[in-house]
């Protein structure tokens, strides 16, 4: 966790605080909390606003493979390893996701904090990803440690095999459904003449 200050002075002209380098920090970072308050130096009144905030995020070399650049391809070569790159999920993927992001909603809720103290987004979707059966296997997700893990790890990881194995029953019965009408529709299709 790093912390930085930023002292906005007042603009008299516009009677605006110039708060375009802030604005600037907190897009290209994942700011955690902030802070201001109000004082005057040698008469001129400051906003001070300080930023509690953590290097952006770097994805583990698990999901590297699941990642998609969201940048053009020159773009790709000066950046490469920047970690700008969004987690591609299947469509089973994305509903065991919305399942999970459910669970992180009414545990958070229930505990009083916001849902993404306990995983983030992009957490959630390493997670989903990975499919971790463990909680050692779990804490190789960014930004999860041993806190988190051993917290919500089994719960966690019990409602992700439960369901994976629900998901995984519901592709072997949609794809035995489209096999057997395939095989209808062959067999209408090709009469065979007895005779």
């Amino acid at each position: 966790m790093l912390v930085k200050t930023f002292n906005l002075r007042l603009n008299m002209d516009t009677m605006q605080y110039d708060d375009s380098d802030l604005n600037t920090f907190t897009e290209k970072h994942d700011v955690l909390s902030m802070r201001t308050e109000f004082f005057f130096f040698k008469e001129e009144p400051i906003w001070s606003v300080i930023v509690t905030y953590r290097t952006p995020f770097i994805p583990s070399a698990v999901v590297q493979s699941a990642m998609e650049p969201t940048f053009n391809s020159k773009a790709k070569k000066a950046r490469k390893g920047k970690g700008n790159r969004k987690i591609k999920l299947s469509s089973a993927q994305v509903d065991i996701y919305n399942k999970l992001a459910a669970w992180r909603t009414e545990t958070a809720k229930s505990m009083g904090h916001p849902p993404p103290y306990l995983f983030s987004n992009r957490q959630l979707k390493e997670i989903v990803v990975l499919n971790p059966t463990s909680i050692k296997q779990l804490t190789k997700v960014y930004g999860v440690g041993n806190y988190k893990a051993t917290t919500y790890g089994l719960e966690l990881i019990a409602l992700l095999k439960e369901l994976t194995e629900h998901t995984s029953v519901q592709i072997d019965s949609v794809e035995s459904k489209i096999i057997s009408t395939e095989s209808e529709t062959v067999s209408t299709e090709n009469p065979t003449e007895t005779g």
